[in-house]
């Protein structure tokens, strides 16, 4: 693996990973009123589209990246919904 390979997959990971901040922020405050659903919604839908297409050409990075990525805004959502108060 080349090197800006290696690098692209680190960071994709890290900046994909970076959504579990925002689940870790609505299990702490127990809300989820200001989360803007659709946003992750279409977050996800294409993180999904992106994983796809990497193991559909081999691409570690791109599969790497955007499991994390599809793992990370599913959390969002589930969270999302746990602490939906206008669901109830």
């Amino acid at each position: 693996m080349e090197p800006i390979e290696i690098l692209a997959m680190t960071l994709g990971t890290i900046a994909a990973a970076s959504f579990f901040l925002q689940a870790f922020k609505i299990e702490k405050l127990r809300e989820s009123k200001e989360i803007a659903l659709p946003m992750y919604l279409i977050l996800l839908a294409t993180a999904i589209t992106w994983l796809l297409y990497g193991i559909s050409i081999g691409s570690l990075p791109l599969i790497v990246s955007y499991t994390v990525g599809v793992v990370s805004n599913a959390t969002v959502i589930v969270v999302y919904f746990m602490y939906d108060k206008n669901r109830k």
